[in-house]
């Protein structure tokens, strides 16, 4: 037997070229040629879950003479038409659903590195304040803002009042530009920070007295020079470290000494 497409001599019970891969003795479906791969043109397009195209892995074979009777299917290896997809190219060709599931898994397995690296993203590093520790905290982060009037608000009203009459002031916005005027005088850059503050606190009924006892207060003075202060060290941000508090009508008020 003749191969019928490259002319090599072939024992006589052969169905396939051993040279060129031709069918010998039968006929794919689609026409008489007996190319073992039919031409790309001719080829139904499949798409497989990438959205790449496939090449059909198979053709039925009828018999020659057969009125058109299968005679099974003649497996095929389709050729190789480009690299695979990327991982990026796989994600975004994922259906949404199974594409917002591994987002999440994505995310959980940050998180749960994050925690491990930096156990502070799940949990404060900084008990929750009481009331009293609340206006002390509240009067730091005022002068931190160079804001006078925030920190004349935490006072006892009557306090002020009396404050107002020893220096002979009738408006309390007079005392308010004076707040600001100390506060500009003692961190003149308007840069103060605080960090790490820290307070203890013993209260009996409406009265507390709250201590600072840890934390840091950077600033830079008139002179251009970086100044670092601690509760222990004083200065112009620890001036005052121990604040007694009064409690009317249900709000705590720092007590001018």
């Amino acid at each position: 037997m003749i191969c019928s497409r490259c002319g090599s001599d072939l024992p006589a019970d052969s169905l396939f070229c051993d040279r060129c891969g031709a069918v010998v003795g039968a006929e794919l479906e689609e026409g008489p040629s007996q190319d073992l791969y039919p031409p790309a043109s001719l080829a139904p397009e499949h798409r497989n879950d990438f959205g790449a195209d496939e090449t059909p892995t198979g053709f039925t074979l009828r018999e020659k003479g057969g009125g058109g009777r299968p005679q099974g299917s003649v497996p095929l290896t389709p050729p190789k038409t480009g690299s695979r997809p990327r991982p990026a190219e796989r994600f975004l060709s994922l259906p949404h659903r199974a594409r917002g599931l591994a987002a999440i898994s994505i995310i959980a397995v940050l998180l749960l590195a994050a925690g491990f690296l930096w156990p502070g993203w799940f949990r404060t590093e900084r008990r929750e304040l009481s009331g009293p520790e609340q206006v002390v905290d509240a009067y730091f982060q005022a002068m931190a803002r160079g804001d006078g009037a925030a920190v004349l608000d935490l006072y006892l009203p009557r306090d002020l009042e009396a404050a107002m009459r020893l220096r002979g002031i009738s408006d309390r916005g007079q005392l308010d530009q004076s707040a600001n005027e100390n506060l500009n005088q003692a961190f003149p850059r308007g840069d103060l920070r605080l960090s790490g503050l820290e307070y203890e606190s013993a209260v009996e009924g409406d009265e507390a007295v709250v201590r600072v006892i840890g934390g840091k207060a950077t600033y830079t003075n008139e002179s251009g020079e970086k100044v670092t202060e601690t509760p222990q060290s004083g200065g112009n941000a620890f001036v005052q470290t121990e604040f007694r508090l009064l409690r009317e009508e249900g709000r705590w008020y720092i007590a001018m000494q």
